[in-house]
């Protein structure tokens, strides 16, 4: 699957990981905060 890293302003990872590219809300639902 796809996996999406974004590194926020206040240095918050955020990690979503997609089945399938394009299904971006499956990811979304399923995102994990380290």
């Amino acid at each position: 699957g796809t996996v999406v890293v974004l590194v926020l302003s206040n240095n918050n990872i955020e990690v979503y990981g997609c089945d399938e590219v394009g299904k971006v809300m499956t990811g979304l639902q399923r995102t994990i905060k380290l």
